[in-house]
């Protein structure tokens, strides 16, 4: 089977309070860690929100990722999924968790080999 794309979830625990409450200090995290890996923005959102926690996302002409973090649990979670290698995708979580100030984080991969017919899609979730 063909190899197209990569599902990386990390979780990031212990984290600086004044870097995930900062919308500006994510956006940058983000982005620094997307331009490291060579890869070129097409579009980025990010909100800030009254709990203090922030939202955000990119996207590049072969990966999205997003983040959300909460001030009052020093945590945060980024979800990318890419075409690109695995290798330069865990270099880039792990950038972003020490960017965080993270004491520990776990980071789970799922390699895309296959594209599912909706039916099957259907099925799997009964």
């Amino acid at each position: 089977m063909q190899n197209w794309g990569y599902h990386v979830v990390t979780e990031v625990y212990g984290c600086r309070p004044g870097v995930l409450g900062d919308v500006n200090q994510i956006q940058n995290a983000m982005v620094n860690a997307a331009e490291k890996a060579g890869a070129e923005i097409c579009h980025t959102i990010f909100q800030q929100y009254q709990s203090n926690g922030v939202s955000g996302a990119f996207v590049t002409q072969y990966t999205h990722a997003a983040i959300h973090t909460w001030v009052d649990m020093d945590c945060a979670v980024i979800d990318i999924f890419s075409c690109s290698d695995q290798e330069d995708l865990l270099k880039v979580c792990r950038s972003l968790a020490e960017e965080l100030g993270g004491a520990h984080w776990d980071i789970s991969v799922r390699q895309k080999d296959q594209l599912l017919e909706p039916a099957a899609c259907l099925a799997a979730n009964m």
